[in-house]
């Protein structure tokens, strides 16, 4: 399916939709959320999947860990891996987003807040690429709090080491995190300077900063302790509060929480917005009335689930994608 046919759809649909009574929003209706998530399933050329320590892959105890994936969501990793969707050639942007999904480090949510959100990019043109990354308890890590980290900045590299190659700009590679692959992104973004992932490779001198951050009711303090555990160290406290870290190297960051989340409270993204302001760096925040957590990319017949669209707009306005 290309964009044109896309738009064409979606075009007939909304013209439809409007023809319903005065006060209904046609993107709220649960007729839309299922011809959108059908539409997204033609968007995208497919995935390929690849690994991303090709070997001396840090912090590993040489344990060979069986998969396990249950219900869309995967509980333990063997190896990390990229899964590459890529846009339609005529619709294919230069951006590329890796997208972390969320889990409380205990489990990916995988298809909620990985798959579906890459077909949704590529809708508009983005590269995405889900990360499937090491989780703290597995029994091939030897420091818990560092695995997730390594495998987002290895991501990163890995990215710009193809970049020639997928046709993406070195300047517009983004995170997008939800929950607490929300604070995995944003770990990566804080740290502009610390480089866990080195391999002795030659990956070592690629950049492992992001260019963007999508934090999606993203737990930017006191995240699980599934990540820490009984860590006291003054690296992993260094770790535990992320808004005490943004300084000016933080890149731009788009965020969205619901005011009813009792799992991860939109105070931690206003924090996160005011340190930000503080030091000049660009940030948006969007707190919609309800939702809860764990939303993904919006349930039908709620505000939230504009979230999707103002997104794509900040990109827009950020020139990271250009406009239709």
């Amino acid at each position: 399916m290309n964009r044109f046919t896309l738009k064409v759809c979606m075009s007939r649909f909304v013209y439809c939709t409007s023809r319903q009574p005065s006060g209904k929003n046609p993107y709220l209706s649960p007729v839309f959320f299922v011809l959108y998530y059908f539409l997204l399933s033609g968007a995208a050329y497919g995935q390929e999947e690849f690994q991303i320590w090709n070997k001396g892959m840090p912090n590993s105890n040489g344990v060979v860990v069986t998969e396990i994936k249950q219900n869309e969501r995967i509980y333990a990793v063997n190896k990390p891996t990229l899964s590459a969707y890529f846009p339609n050639q005529e619709n294919r942007s230069k951006a590329a987003v890796i997208i972390c999904p969320g889990g409380g480090y205990k489990h990916l949510a995988i298809e909620k807040e990985g798959y579906q959100v890459a077909k949704w990019l590529n809708i508009h043109g983005i590269s995405a690429f889900v990360l499937k990354y090491r989780l703290p308890a597995s029994p091939d890590v030897r420091i818990p709090y560092k695995a997730p980290l390594q495998d987002l900045q290895r991501a990163i590299k890995f990215l710009h080491q193809h970049k020639d190659e997928w046709g993406i700009d070195e300047n517009k590679i983004g995170v997008l995190g939800f929950s607490a692959g929300g604070h995995l992104a944003a770990t990566a973004g804080v740290l502009a300077v610390t480089d866990w992932s080195l391999a002795g490779d030659s990956l070592d001198t690629l950049k492992f900063h992001p260019d963007f951050m999508i934090l999606i009711y993203a737990q930017l303090a006191n995240p699980s302790d599934r990540l820490f555990g009984e860590e006291k160290s003054a690296e992993a406290n260094f770790l535990r509060n992320l808004t005490e870290k943004v300084n000016a190297d933080t890149p731009p960051t788009f965020m969205v929480y619901a005011a009813d989340d009792k799992t991860t409270p939109p105070d931690q993204g206003i924090n996160f917005y005011k340190a930000m302001r503080e030091v000049n760096v660009p940030a948006e925040i969007h707190i919609f009335e309800s939702g809860g957590h764990g939303f993904g990319l919006g349930k039908p017949g709620n505000s939230h689930r504009l979230w999707p669209e103002l997104c794509i707009n900040w990109l827009r306005e950020r020139n990271i994608i250009q406009g239709d």
